[in-house]
């Protein structure tokens, strides 16, 4: 009679713990959109990952999204400087003029367009011309002072009588520049393609961290919902032993 009601109880408690729990429990909170987080992050760095609940990582993509701008935008205004430094270097210290009543019969391997009296010439096609021109008198000569001009008369030997030192400089050689203003001037233009190079570079850093913060973001996004759908069984079963008498075993899943 003993067992019977021991039994009774044990089989009311059962009832009691599946009428109430069941058995199985799942707790899901909204889940992100790793589409959603992706274009988030596309658009603007670290905007994915704090929607994903990932904020530090949030703040990582954001600041180094800001100091690529920046650093791009500070090389690019300091570079462009440093373009109109070397170009108003050249437009006082190299002469058209003397170019030409200096230049001899070297190849003339790179090109320049000069202006005489309005007419244009070509000095590595239609040098023999220019220079009957030039001879005869003019009123006027000019150089067309395009980004090659510049480029061309601080790397190349062939424009160096061009430069108001040359004379005064003939014994000073160096492998690529004939004069010290020469050589300043090329030195000028370095510094400032430098730092063009690097606003460049600086833009491409930018559109990298895009690439890689939208894929990470698209991760983190599949990594909460993965960690944020939890599910667990609860299992109530009595068990009646001849020398151990009635008991309840309760199994937690997860």
């Amino acid at each position: 009679m003993q067992k019977i009601k021991i039994i009774l109880i044990i089989m009311f408690f059962t009832i009691f713990v599946y009428g109430q729990i069941p058995k199985k429990i799942k707790v899901v909170k909204k889940p992100k959109s790793p589409e959603k987080a992706l274009m988030m992050s596309a658009i603007l760095p670290g905007a994915g990952q704090f929607y994903s609940k990932s904020k530090l990582s949030g703040i990582v993509y954001g600041t180094l999204e800001i100091a690529g701008i920046t650093s791009a935008i500070l090389l690019k205004n300091n570079g462009e400087d440093k373009v109109n430094e070397y170009e108003d270097y050249a437009d006082i210290n190299w002469d058209v003029e003397e170019f030409v009543k200096g230049y001899n019969d070297d190849p003339k391997t790179h090109d320049m367009i000069i202006y005489i009296d309005g007419k244009k010439y070509s000095v590595r096609d239609e040098w023999t011309a220019l220079l009957n021109d030039f001879q005869n008198g003019h009123n006027n000569i000019r150089a067309n002072r395009d980004y090659h001009f510049y480029e061309n008369i601080g790397k190349y030997k062939q424009f160096q009588t061009g430069w108001t030192d040359y004379g005064d400089s003939l014994g000073y050689e160096t492998l690529y520049r004939s004069s010290p203003v020469q050589k300043k001037y090329s030195d000028m233009r370095f510094d400032a393609n430098q730092l063009l190079k690097g606003a460049t570079y600086a833009v491409s850093a930018v559109m990298f961290n895009h690439v890689i913060s939208a894929i990470d973001a698209m991760i983190r996004a599949k990594k909460y919902n993965n960690r944020n759908n939890l599910s667990f069984k609860i299992n109530a079963v009595p068990m009646i032993y001849e020398d151990k008498g009635a008991i309840v075993n309760m199994q937690f899943c997860w």
